[in-house]
């Protein structure tokens, strides 16, 4: 027997119960609460990119946004969407790159993941409100940081950074 929710033509549209634990919190009233279909599905559909998003990359983040929304069925798809936003992150931060920096290297002679991380910090391009969620993410994938990660502290997350490191309007 499986550990997670086992899907039937019956119960697959229903709540994954390991949703159950996820809680609302209020940072204002300190209020927590249930998190419903309908928030759960704004919290994803919230952030938009902007229309000079290339289409590849955009694919790749409706795809993760998907994939996140699905796992209010199937918990399990976490995995699969925390992968998929990776993707779509380096996807975008390398687009990001050749388009300021007018690289037109071969797609394998182009800096990976951390590299890209570390230079979208050092230039500015990650939200400052989202650094921390950059970093940690990067920690959590490459199980180091980067030196403009160091003084934001906090411990890895399995939480993906927010999509706006795709130009969201």
């Amino acid at each position: 027997m499986v550990n997670f929710k086992q899907m039937t033509a019956v119960n697959w549209p229903e709540l994954d119960p390991v949703l159950r634990l996820f809680v609302r919190l209020n940072a204002r009233t300190g209020e927590i609460g249930g998190v419903s279909a309908e928030e759960w599905v704004n919290a994803f559909m919230e952030p938009q990119l902007a229309n000079e998003v290339p289409e590849r990359v955009a694919e790749l983040v409706e795809a993760a946004r998907g994939t996140m929304l699905y796992r209010w069925f199937f918990y399990p798809l976490y995995a699969v969407a925390e992968d998929q936003l990776f993707i779509a992150a380096e996807a975008a931060l390398r687009a990001k790159y050749v388009a300021l920096t007018g690289t037109r290297m071969a797609l394998e002679r182009l800096p990976r993941f951390k590299g890209l991380h570390a230079w979208a910090l050092k230039n500015g391009l990650i939200p400052k409100g989202d650094e921390i969620w950059w970093c940690r993410w990067s920690r959590k994938v490459h199980r180091d940081g980067h030196e403009k990660c160091s003084g934001l502290g906090g411990q890895p997350t399995i939480a993906p950074p927010p999509l706006s490191f795709c130009w969201s309007t």
